[in-house]
């Protein structure tokens, strides 16, 4: 009995031996994979990692980058974090973990600034077939054209929508108390669920490989849904995007509780309420009774001609570009 136990523990000892040198072999290889992806940029995407660091023995294999970043000229942005964590860990390595260190800024072609955005916590997640990304943050604040914007969580995802080869992409997302702070005033939060197919591979969406700027974008399933104490409102329909980025498609608003539009238009930021004035307008004068998760509705349909929205062949408005 004493020899099985002598042999048993020299079995794990050597067992535990060779681990270690496994983990130490490919925590070499992968230093010197993100070395050489550093140093020759793929598809003329630049990656910048200041102080990189592995680690995660005996279970994970971590890359640390602090002040990471990447630059894609043909798109012109680039983007900036404070740090990031990537993973794989043995007990689930069909995915990559990632984490993200605030703040983080990001320019872009047609932004007029920097985008700087900060945040309580951010994780994400990669699928190793490239084929699907979430993440999810808390606590995230922003500022554009003079607006403060802050989400109490966030999360999204992209993953394939079916099984089609190859399939098209299944987009979802939700922001939870997202207000916006403009003119020294506050306005009432909102929550929003976004949800779309999406007419291109996941995975040429992920790596970069599919842009919307050279081909168009067709979204043949979109929803979106916004809700507050005054707001409870659901857009459906599908969209084609061109090149350039105009919207075309056709649409479908229904709101309940319309007695409380009203209010909900009053709250919002004054450079919207034009727009949002025009929408409710026509939904009252052109609109019709509907029902919507059991719930009595007032629908009306929404053309998007070029970028221009209508109702019943009124003009409510115009949408900008959408890149």
């Amino acid at each position: 009995m004493r020899r099985i136990v002598l042999l048993a523990l020299l079995v794990l000892l050597v067992l535990a031996g060779l681990w270690s040198l496994a983990w130490h072999v490919l925590a070499g290889r992968l230093e010197t994979a993100v070395a050489k992806a550093i140093a020759a940029p793929q598809g003329g995407v630049a990656i910048a990692c200041g102080e990189r660091s592995i680690a995660g023995f005996p279970f994970r294999l971590s890359v640390h980058c602090d002040h990471a970043g990447l630059q894609d000229g043909a798109r012109g942005l680039t983007a900036a974090v404070a740090g990031v964590r990537a993973s794989l860990g043995v007990y689930d390595p069909r995915a990559v973990a990632l984490a993200f260190s605030a703040p983080a800024e990001i320019k872009a072609r047609g932004l007029a600034a920097p985008v700087a955005l900060d945040w309580e916590e951010a994780t994400g997640r990669v699928g190793l077939r490239g084929d699907e990304a979430s993440l999810a943050a808390s606590g995230v604040s922003t500022g554009w054209k003079g607006m403060a914007v802050r989400i109490g969580a966030l999360t999204a995802r992209i993953a394939p929508a079916d099984a089609l080869v190859p399939p098209d992409a299944s987009l979802t997302a939700h922001a939870a108390s997202a207000s916006v702070q403009a003119g020294g005033k506050e306005f009432p939060a909102l929550d929003i669920d976004l949800s779309a197919r999406i007419g291109a591979a996941p995975a040429a969406l992920l790596s970069g490989g599919f842009d919307p700027r050279l081909e168009g974008l067709e979204i043949p399933d979109l929803r979106l849904a916004l809700a507050s104490p005054d707001l409870d409102a659901v857009v459906r329909g599908a969209l084609q995007v061109t090149a350039g980025g105009v919207a075309n498609g056709k649409l479908t608003l229904s709101v309940a509780e319309v007695d409380k539009l009203p209010q909900a238009v009053a709250s919002l930021p004054q450079e919207l309420r034009g727009f949002a004035n025009a929408v409710v307008a026509g939904l009252l004068a052109f609109g019709r009774a509907g029902e919507r998760d059991g719930k009595p509705v007032r629908e009306v349909d929404l053309v998007v001609d070029q970028g221009k929205l209508s109702i019943a062949m009124f003009s409510a408005g115009r949408l900008p570009p959408l890149w």
